[in-house]
């Protein structure tokens, strides 16, 4: 019958019509698996747009440490400099109090060999004196003087009391040549002190002690700073790279990523449009119906009514021939 020739077409568009529910739910699931896809891709864009900055940073510290390494032999040799100088301020110091001491031994022994001498010309004096009065005790007039020759002696020395051996004579002189030489001894250690304290002087470019130990902290301050800023140039360098490579990566990935949401938007579009449609055909066969199924139950129930009815009827018609 007409009917269910008609409720034949509809069949397809019922298949069709039960499915529109579970495509709406995939629709809105993938929907919202966009969006979130989406919300990740920007927070990272929003990531590698900061990555710049960090970017420059590690190149300021790079460039820092490559400076602070230019700059490192430099800072060596100055650093030396101001040790060698403080050390020579330092020994010049010690050694003005050593000066100091070597010349109150100086004047010591200076003093030592005067009266060393006095007391030698003294013996030596004592002695002549001694050996004159033997000399003039043993005198006779008429008799030739066994000094001068003279067989007169008109004025004699006067006999000294006491008497000096020569072996007295003789300790004198050997305590004066002893502290003649300690003298020289002394003078000759204070003129080696004396040298190695200006040495030490010239060396220290003749700066205060306290100033020079200010400009070595100073020195040993920069020395430490420059060596701490110039230890991860390498590091820094290799971290740069890295990082260069990754912002490039992640650049590369996100733009992938986007092409991705891209397309998978324009087919969740498509399959909007084409599940509107289905919806509007279905919409279209149902009529009056609420849905496609219940005109195609309505029809179906009109063909077994309309196929019922014919048979009734051919059946009357038979019975009455």
């Amino acid at each position: 019958t007409l009917a269910r020739t008609r409720a034949g077409s509809l069949e397809p568009l019922v298949d069709l019509e039960s499915g529109l529910a579970d495509r709406r739910t995939a629709l809105a699931r993938t929907r919202i698996s966009l969006e979130a896809h989406r919300a990740e891709a920007d927070e990272r864009m929003r990531t590698l747009d900061a990555r710049p900055a960090r970017q420059a940073e590690l190149q300021a510290s790079l460039d820092a440490a490559r400076r602070a390494e230019a700059e490192l032999p430099r800072a060596r040799v100055e650093h030396e400099t101001a040790t060698a100088r403080r050390d020579a301020a330092a020994r010049a110091q010690g050694l003005a109090s050593r000066l100091e001491a070597s010349g109150r031994a100086v004047a010591e022994a200076a003093a030592a060999v005067q009266e060393a001498k006095e007391r030698a010309a003294a013996q030596h004096r004592a002695w002549l004196e001694a050996t004159a009065g033997s000399i003039v005790a043993e005198l006779v007039d008429g008799e030739p003087c066994p000094v001068c020759g003279s067989p007169e002696h008109p004025d004699p020395a006067a006999p000294e009391a006491g008497s000096v051996s020569r072996s007295q004579v003789e300790e004198a002189d050997a305590d004066r040549d002893r502290a003649d030489e300690i003298l020289t001894r002394r003078a000759r250690e204070h003129g080696d002190l004396d040298r190695e304290r200006r040495a030490a002087l010239d060396a220290s470019g003749a700066r205060p002690l306290t100033e020079l130990e200010t400009a070595l902290a100073e020195t040993t301050e920069r020395l430490r700073s420059l060596t701490e800023t110039a230890r991860p140039a390498a590091e820094l360098a290799e971290q740069l790279a890295s990082f260069a490579e990754a912002t490039a990566a992640m650049r590369d990935a996100l733009e992938a990523e986007r092409t991705a949401l891209a397309e998978d938007r324009a087919r969740l579009t498509a399959a909007r449009t084409t599940r509107e449609q289905d919806r509007a055909r279905c919409a279209e066969a149902a009529g009056e119906h609420a849905t496609v199924a219940d005109r195609h139950r309505s029809l179906l129930r009109t063909a077994q009514a309309t196929e019922s009815a014919r048979a009734h009827l051919a059946a009357v018609r038979a019975a009455a021939q």
